[in-house]
């Protein structure tokens, strides 16, 4: 009997699973974010502009991360699900079928990408060096987003059975390659020419490559990939496709409002100067830390309530969601702790910039008292999509993203003309409503 059929997740009590899946997945993605925030440093070392280079990228960037991790959860829910009613084959289709799906996506997101980055930052504000050295960071990342995309969206195969420690060991020896490779090509470290925010691209490309090499591998250890027949499971098949498409496109769309949402804040952050890009960006990439554990309980109740729905046990699908909301809660106040008393020192380790510390820390201020809400979000969200019923996560993601905060930040910013601050309690407002909206209506849904 093979590790994705034993039944494990079914059966074994609760807690302990989500412990098992959600700390690999949480200690992969601390040490993602601590990749991120190398590239932070780096780029702090070059200059203050490629520092906010950086940061004006991110939203684009996320576009592609964006795509992959929501045709991954897709994949997540999918597969989880055929697994806990006992329909291998039917994994197996889904399993093989998400490679070409992956391929294609990725191959359409460089091409895109790349053509339209020139447009896209000088909307968002950049011009003359400052968009030079945004292009020379993200046209080659797009180049790359094959590596990139393929990692995440094969990971979600992993996901649904239960495997997170995976892609856990990619993100930890990513980070450590990072740390030889970026300041190495960027700042002319051992004698190579100082690339710039170029070297901060290869090495992220590198460093993905050999990510994705790992993880095809641990993907076909699995035995999900009919391998007898992988021919005519690669060629498209159209009722799977639109499956994914049915499952990951919500999901996908879902994470790109949060790509659009980073969009329109910039565009009003940068009215307050390109320090102000700065300082948010930075700040937005620590605050990334203290969401980590949330998304590792998102993983684990996505592949456990998936699983599980899949089997129909449904008293077991409610204490997952009853333990999910606990554990994020008392995850999320440690984080509210940590923003409190480290958001200043954590803004000067990457720049000493006054006016970039000073932004980045009123920021981190306010959001110390959103983490609960973000929490609520995303474990919400994971239940929804274990059902395979996206399309609430992704209609509230469309409102709170980019409907109410155009509004309210044009008011705020336009309007109303307040300082920066306005803007910051703008996010408060609508992320805590938001999450509570969530609550109220998932919970209502559980059988």
């Amino acid at each position: 009997m093979n590790v994705y059929t034993n039944g494990n997740l079914i059966t074994q009590p609760i807690p302990k699973l989500l412990r098992a899946i959600a700390v690999p997945a949480s200690i992969g993605f601390f040490f993602n974010t601590m990749y991120n925030i190398v590239d932070s440093w780096v780029a702090g070392q070059i200059s203050g502009e490629a520092l906010a280079a950086l940061s004006v990228t991110f939203p684009v960037f996320f576009i592609i991360i964006a795509l992959a991790i929501g045709i991954g959860t897709g994949v997540t829910a999918l597969i989880a699900n055929e697994l806990g009613a006992g329909n291998e084959e039917d994994a197996k289709k889904y399993a093989t079928q998400t490679i070409s799906f992956g391929l294609i996506t990725s191959v359409i997101i460089t091409i895109a990408g790349y053509f339209s980055a020139p447009a896209m930052f000088k909307f968002l504000g950049a011009s003359d060096s400052y968009l030079d050295i945004t292009l020379l960071y993200m046209q080659p990342i797009f180049l790359g987003s094959i590596f990139i995309a393929m990692v995440i969206i094969l990971n979600g195969i992993l996901n649904a059975v239960g495997d997170t420690k995976s892609y856990r060991n990619v993100l930890i020896a990513g980070l450590f390659l990072n740390l030889l490779l970026s300041p190495a090509l960027a700042l002319g470290w051992f004698g190579l020419p100082a690339l710039g925010t170029l070297g901060i691209a290869i090495a992220t490309i590198v460093s993905n490559l050999f990510g994705l090499i790992y993880i095809v591998y641990k993907v076909w250890q699995t035995g999900l990939i009919d391998q007898a027949c992988l021919k005519c499971y690669l060629s498209p098949i159209k009722k799977i496709y639109l499956d994914i498409i049915s499952q990951g496109l919500p999901a996908s769309l879902n994470m790109m409002t949060v790509a659009i949402g980073a969009f329109i804040i910039t565009y009003f952050v940068s009215q307050y100067g390109k320090e102000a890009v700065a300082g948010y960006g930075t700040a937005i990439r620590i605050e990334q830390i203290v969401l980590i554990p949330s998304i590792g309980i998102n993983i684990a109740v996505l592949t456990l309530i998936g699983q599980n729905n899949g089997a129909k046990k449904f008293e077991r699908i409610k204490e997952i969601a009853k333990v999910g909301v606990k554990y994020i809660l008392a995850l999320s106040t440690l984080g509210t702790i940590i923003l409190l008393l480290g958001g200043k020192p954590l803004m000067r380790f990457f720049t000493e910039v006054p006016d970039i510390i000073t932004f980045g820390t009123d920021y981190l201020a306010i959001a110390a008292f959103i983490t609960w809400a973000y929490g609520l979000i995303f474990v919400t969200e994971a239940i929804l999509r274990g059902f395979k019923k996206p399309i609430f996560p992704l209609v509230l993601g469309v409102v709170r993203q980019t409907i109410v905060p155009l509004i309210a930040f044009y008011f705020v910013t336009f309007v109303f003309m307040f300082s920066i601050i306005g803007l910051w309690w703008s996010i408060f407002t609508i992320v805590w409503v938001s999450a509570l909206l969530s609550l109220w209506y998932t919970f209502r849904k559980i059988p």
